[in-house]
């Protein structure tokens, strides 16, 4: 696995956007040193394009309620010459109807969607480290296990050659 670059050209297209996910999160435990060597590369990588979604996001969300406010303008200027009388809630439901109105709110509705799953890559990045942690305890503990074991058998070796 190698480390992933970091830039910054994001984008929602899926192809431009392909890790293996499952390969990422995942932990070998026959590898633990490239998990472990990996693992504060890909966690700024996912943060990096956590963040600039939540950017994407707070834009798409920017435009959507620009447009909603441009067509309540117009839709009540074009109301005004009709003898009908509408209601706050009529207005606002055809204003939201309005194809320009409909793209932004799926436009914004899609990154939302996209932004909520790198948070949930993230976060599963950070209970990956949790687990590399621990099995690099669990280890390291059966690491000097085995020394301890060893270097106890050595000393009994030379402990009865001297007797």
């Amino acid at each position: 696995m190698s480390i992933p670059k970091i830039n910054s050209d994001f984008s929602l297209d899926e192809k431009r956007f392909s890790r293996d996910i499952n390969k990422d999160l995942s932990i070998d435990p026959d590898n633990l040193d490239e998990a472990l060597a990996t693992q504060a590369s890909l966690y700024a990588y996912y943060s990096l394009r956590f963040q600039e979604a939540n950017e994407l996001k707070a834009q798409a969300e920017f435009d959507y309620e620009r447009v909603i406010n441009e067509l309540m303008i117009t839709v009540r200027e074009e109301m005004v010459g009709s003898a009908a009388k509408i209601t706050a809630a009529q207005l606002d439901a055809v204003v939201r109807t309005r194809p320009e109105a409909l793209e932004k709110k799926n436009n914004f509705l899609k990154i939302s969607a996209y932004r909520d799953k790198l948070y949930s890559i993230v976060r599963s990045l950070e209970h990956k480290k949790d687990s590399l942690i621990s099995l690099a305890y669990k280890r390291r503990s059966e690491l000097e296990s085995m020394a301890n074991s060893v270097v106890y058998k050595r000393r009994e070796q030379i402990t009865g050659l001297e007797e």
